[in-house]
């Protein structure tokens, strides 16, 4: 099988493969966010359809 991979060439592929996430750098912690409460301006009558989804976001 000339087409086939070696073995030194498959061995150097998985530890890449498993090394190269040992190099990403770690996430940091982000912030609360928001730290106060949102506000939504809803431009509609109370107790209609646009009022209600405002509500439940």
């Amino acid at each position: 099988m000339p087409n086939s991979p070696s073995r030194r060439s498959l061995i150097l592929g998985g530890a890449a493969a498993l090394g190269l996430p040992l190099l990403s750098r770690p996430a940091r912690a982000a912030d609360a966010w928001p730290t106060r409460p949102v506000k939504f301006i809803v431009p509609f009558a109370a107790g209609g359809t646009t009022d209600i989804l405002a509500r439940v976001v």
